[in-house]
């Protein structure tokens, strides 16, 4: 099982709780220590910032891979930020991304169909165009937003 772990190195104004050198923190559970450190420098009155020195070490992350079906899908990052799609005809996507959100997408063209990227803005890619998607295995495109302009990118080498 990955753990959260952190080392208690703490410089601060005022003397901090003590505890163990080190504490484990499991999933959402957190440690009294921890807790009790967090509230000591948020009733601070002044904008004297504490210094944290330690290791924090993370679980592995795993993304979500969603898969997405149709001709006329919408893109959300709700579904997690890597998605599928094994294209079933032409097919024209609209996007609900907020600023900042990104995608990257698989396609699969199966049998050599076509996307009117409508949703996409600005192509960052040779000659500023939409790709041509590969006719066997994934093409992946890299889609984001900045303010209300959508992005899109190929990643790789162009067909």
């Amino acid at each position: 099982m990955s753990n959260y772990t952190k080392s208690t190195n703490f410089t601060a104004k005022d003397a901090l709780p003590s505890g163990d050198a080190a504490k484990v923190i499991r999933g959402t559970e957190f440690d009294t220590e921890f807790s009790a450190i967090q509230t000591a420098v948020n009733s601070k009155s002044d904008t004297a910032s504490p210094t944290f020195t330690g290791t924090v070490t993370l679980p592995a992350y795993t993304e979500t891979v969603f898969a997405i079906t149709g001709t006329t899908p919408v893109i959300s990052a709700t579904n997690g930020t890597i998605q599928t799609w094994t294209l079933s005809g032409n097919s024209t996507p609209t996007e609900t991304l907020a600023s900042g959100q990104s995608i990257m997408l698989l396609i699969d063209d199966g049998t050599a169909y076509t996307i009117t990227w409508t949703m996409v803005d600005v192509w960052k890619t040779v000659g500023d165009i939409a790709p041509t998607l590969e006719t066997t295995g994934f093409t992946i495109i890299l889609i984001w937003k900045v303010g209300s302009t959508v992005y899109g990118a190929l990643v790789g080498e162009p067909a």
